[in-house]
C-alpha cells in the first residue's frame, strides 16, 4: 500500500510539531516526529533506503531528524556552519546531497550525505 504524507506545522499545542502519516484511503495511521525533535518541520523527503527526514531551522539552525517509516528515531543532524531562518523544503538529490532554501537568508544550503551507523 502507498503512503502518503502530509506535513502538519500547528505551533504551540499538544497535537502539532509532527509529520503526520495517512493511508492511501486518508485513514490516520501514525505521526512522527515531535515537540524538540521537529518543532516545526518545514520539509520532507524519504531517502532511497526508505529513511524520512524531516527538517526544521527552529532557532536560526538547520535540523534533520531522520526517522524510519514506523516513526523510530535513527538520528539526527545540524547545520552548525550558518545560522538561517525560514527555512522551507527539503530534498535529498540524486546524489546523496540534502538541499534546502533559506528564505530570510537568501541562502540555499547543500549539505553532504548523511551517514545513519
Amino acid at each position: 500500500m502507498a503512503v502518503i504524507l502530509l506535513v502538519v506545522v500547528v505551533v504551540g499545542g499538544c497535537q502539532g510539531h509532527c509529520v503526520v502519516v495517512f493511508g492511501e484511503d486518508g485513514q490516520f495511521l501514525h505521526r512522527i516526529g515531535c515537540e524538540n525533535i521537529t518543532n516545526y518541520p518545514n520539509g520532507i523527503d524519504i531517502s532511497d533506503a526508505g529513511d524520512v527526514l524531516i527538517g526544521d531551522s527552529h532557532g536560526n539552525r538547520f535540523h534533520i531528524a531522520v526517522f524510519q517509516r514506523d516513526g523510530s528515531l535513527i538520528g539526527e543532524f545540524e547545520c552548525p556552519y550558518v545560522k538561517v531562518s525560514r527555512c522551507c523544503g527539503l530534498k535529498i538529490t540524486s546524489e546523496g546531497y540534502v538541499v534546502t532554501l533559506a528564505k530570510n537568508n537568501q541562502h540555499v544550503l547543500i549539505l553532504n550525505t548523511l551517514y545513519i551507523a
